[in-house]
């Protein structure tokens, strides 16, 4: 299995980032299922390893810090640090909450059964007239974030 190759723009990668995690979120969760795990053991091993992601980039975020360039003067150095500093605590909140979740296991075991009940008892049906209907997905919390090209078109 080759290495999968994302967008080179960064928005649409950190969203394709995203969806890569939640279809790994749910590979994960079905092996752990399958392996007997409890629900509650599988959310204690996704809250360490999501919270643990998130502290990896924290530690890359707080070794920016002296990354200042000096010939801009010391006013941009001190906003430079104020800046990491803001986004490593905003980094640091985020593990927190990812830690915290409890739950989502159940649910995501819930949400697996569903879609093998939806898939077992589904028939194909062809798309009205012909016509090949667009797959969509839903969007991410960067898409939901990030105005689109077409709602800023409508301004």
């Amino acid at each position: 299995m080759g290495a999968r190759q994302f967008s080179s723009d960064p928005l649409h990668r950190i969203s394709e980032y995203q969806t890569a995690g939640v279809n790994a979120r749910l590979q994960v969760h079905t092996v752990l299922a399958a392996a007997g795990l409890s629900t509650e053991a599988a959310d204690e091993l996704m809250c360490a390893l999501e919270a643990g992601a998130v502290a990896g980039a924290q530690c890359q975020v707080v070794e920016r810090d002296g990354w200042a360039p000096s010939e801009r003067g010391e006013a941009y150095g001190t906003g430079w640090y104020d800046g990491v500093t803001t986004v490593c605590n905003d980094l640091v909140s985020a593990a927190d909450f990812l830690c915290q979740q409890r739950g989502i296991a159940a649910s995501t075991r819930q949400f697996l059964a569903h879609q093998a009940r939806r898939q077992a008892t589904a028939q194909p049906t062809p798309p009205p007239h012909g016509q090949v209907r667009e797959a969509r997905r839903p969007r991410t919390w960067s898409e939901r974030c990030t105005p689109s090209a077409s709602s800023t078109s409508r301004r």
